[in-house]
Formats: C-alpha cells, sequence, structure tokens
C-alpha cells in the first residue's frame, strides 16, 4: 500500500471535526515549482458520507454552497468565534 500522510491521531487528543488524513494545513506552503498557496484552514480527508462533528457548541448561520467551497457551513460560538466547514 501506499505511505500515508500524517492524520489527525497524530496530533494527540483534539476536538477534530472528522478522523481523516490531513491533506494541507493553515499557513503559506511553496509547492515544487516555487508556487505559493496560503490555506486559511486545514484540509481533512474523509469518505463521503462521514459524520462532520462541529468543535464546539454553536448556532448555523450559514449552510449553503459558498464561491469554490462547495457546501459550507458556518457556525457562530459567540465572542465573535466562528468555524467554517466545506
Amino acid at each position: 500500500t501506499a505511505p500515508r500522510g500524517p492524520s489527525t491521531a497524530s496530533f494527540g487528543p483534539l476536538d477534530w471535526p472528522v478522523e481523516g488524513t490531513l491533506l494541507y494545513r493553515f499557513g503559506r506552503a511553496v509547492g515544487t515549482n516555487q508556487t505559493v498557496t496560503r490555506w486559511n484552514g486545514i484540509g481533512i480527508a474523509a469518505p463521503t458520507g462521514t459524520a462532520v462533528r462541529a468543535v464546539a457548541a454553536g448556532r448555523v448561520v450559514i449552510a449553503e454552497p459558498v464561491g469554490t467551497y462547495g457546501l459550507t457551513v458556518i457556525l457562530q460560538h459567540g465572542a465573535g468565534d466562528y468555524s467554517v466547514y466545506g
């Protein structure tokens, strides 16, 4: 089998929204051809239909397709905190 990248399990007992392989991390990434991508979140691979859990209790403020994210859910947690799932 092909080697897998790090998974959410590699980072300890955090409340992750879904268990899976990390596709990309928050921040600046430089590709092999020197192209730069700025990730404003993390990407986690999971099979279609996998349940996604919120990282904290909150109120759904958006649940619809948004730009290139596709189906997106935004939760408002209070005190100006939000989480985005796309």
